[in-house]
């Protein structure tokens, strides 16, 4: 198990350190670049054959790890293999496999109280980013707009084709639709908003008050399902007479989440949603049903709806139906991010980073990556401090479990032990030996602070990760 491991932990091993290390992969003259533990994971994990089951295994966990956390899984995947190698050496010397498992668990408590005595409160969110590997102008914007997002806030990156990097607060409801056809002003001022979780086709006793809109100016946005029929050709009408003020979208999202989306808008507007499975049909709608904003913004894709006039009641009943999706939805990453969105967006905490084409000389993806990371070591370091960077905290971590092995009870625990400090010390070794002499021995000039919560995860999923290693190879073995 350890030496199909050993190339894919090299590669690992390599990447940890200054400079946006990245490794190179040579299959059959294709030439492929990885520079974070999960990429490399996916170019050198070996599958097929006994030799294939660990290498295997490492990859799923690195994949999920990448979908949880954002960050960390080449750490992750070089204190695996320290943690491995510890627990294999424990096992030559005649540990039993179960009670090294169940004492590697019950390490929770001391670990716990090691953590916590080497963790301080964040002294600097740009210095965060730039661990992250985000160079110093891209950090300072990427900590701004952090720090203007707020705690409930979140904050995602776009690739512009402009130059420079701009931070934009959005303090209104936003999200994302196409247009249904029937034309779209850009901007408009005082809007009514319709919000219906249908395919509309006919506005019934409401198209009246929709012509009388059109022919007094008023403006009228409308986030329907689909527009269809005489529902369609009404607004056709009045905007070819250049009479309507009237924008009529569709979520970009589909099915479930596309409702989402208009019971979210429903809730931050005031509007009463339009839907025949919630005894709310068309037929049945009133003016005074219709949800309200100040300006109605259209930006490509992204619709902005500036000061919307929902009760403050009403949006935390819908914050509080969000907040249960993401609880539910913790370990399926894409839905979470997705109902993480919404929360934001509903508590009006939305802050955009657009970065021009010329800032970074790599590629988009790479910028993209690189702020993706960062952005999630931010998160994490403001939930719960952070600790010396560099390996070096990981290190005093790992002294502190080591002057505790005394007090084991038995050899299983001591061992338990042993793996957690070799994970941990297996950081800040490569990193060191990845320095060379540019940082005259130290790293920390580079990696000043690592997130608490990260770092303790991280050293959680390797110890898991080790131990259902193990148990694999005493069932390859036995069998």
């Amino acid at each position: 198990m350890l030496r199909s491991l050993a190339p894919v932990m090299r590669a690992l091993g390599a990447s940890l350190g200054p400079d946006e290390r990245t490794v190179l992969s040579d299959f059959g003259g294709r030439v492929h670049q990885a520079s974070s533990g999960v990429a490399i994971a996916r170019e050198s994990c070996a599958s097929g054959g006994v030799a294939g089951i660990a290498p295997t295994l490492l990859k799923e966990i690195l994949v999920e790890a990448d979908r949880d956390l954002g960050d960390g899984t080449a750490r992750l995947g070089v204190m695996v293999g320290a943690a491995l190698r510890s627990g294999v050496a424990s096992l030559a010397a005649g540990v039993d496999g179960g009670a090294l498992a169940r004492a590697a668990a019950s390490l929770r408590e001391d670990l716990d109280l090691a953590f916590r005595r080497a963790t301080r409160s964040v002294p600097d969110l740009p210095g965060l980013a730039r661990a992250a590997g985000a160079d110093p102008a891209l950090a300072q914007h990427l900590a701004d707009a952090v720090e203007r997002a707020g705690e409930a806030g979140q904050v995602e990156v776009f690739m512009t084709p402009g130059s420079g990097v701009e931070v934009i607060a959005r303090t209104g409801f936003v999200f994302e639709a196409t247009d249904l056809g029937a034309g779209d002003p850009g901007e408009m001022d005082d809007v009514h908003v319709i919000a219906a979780d249908e395919i509309l086709r006919d506005f019934g006793s409401l198209a009246p008050v929709i012509e009388g809109f059109a022919t007094r100016g008023k403006a009228l946005v409308i986030v329907a399902r689909g527009l269809e029929g005489p529902a369609l050709a009404l607004i056709e009408r009045n905007r070819k007479a250049g009479l309507a003020r009237i924008a009529a979208l569709t979520p970009r999202d589909v099915g479930r989440r596309a409702a989402s989306i208009i019971g979210d808008l429903a809730a931050a507007t005031g509007a009463t949603v339009v839907s025949d499975q919630e005894g709310c049909p068309m037929s049945s709608l009133k003016p005074s049903m219709l949800g309200r904003a100040s300006s109605y913004r259209r930006r490509g894709a992204q619709v902005e709806l500036e000061a919307p006039k929902g009760a403050q009641e009403m949006i935390n009943l819908r914050q509080g139906i969000v907040a249960g999706e993401i609880r539910a939805n913790r370990h399926l990453a894409l839905d979470r991010e997705h109902a993480e969105r919404r929360m934001a967006r509903l508590r009006g905490a939305w802050v955009e980073v657009r970065v021009g084409r010329d800032v970074c000389s790599c590629t988009s993806d790479r910028v993209a990556d690189v702020a993706r990371r960062a952005l999630a070591t931010m998160a994490q370091a403001r939930k719960e401090g952070v600790i010396t960077g560099g390996g070096i905290g990981l290190d005093q971590i790992a002294d502190f479990l080591e002057d505790m092995c005394s007090a084991a009870s038995t050899e299983a625990d001591r061992a338990a032990r042993r793996m957690a400090a070799g994970a941990m010390r297996s950081v800040g070794q490569h990193l060191r030996r990845n320095s060379g002499d540019r940082y005259a021995g130290s790293v920390l000039a580079n990696a000043p602070y690592d997130p608490t919560a990260l770092s303790r995860v991280l050293l959680d999923q390797a110890m898991s990760a080790a131990t259902k290693l193990l148990s694999l190879e005493l069932a390859v073995v036995r069998h």
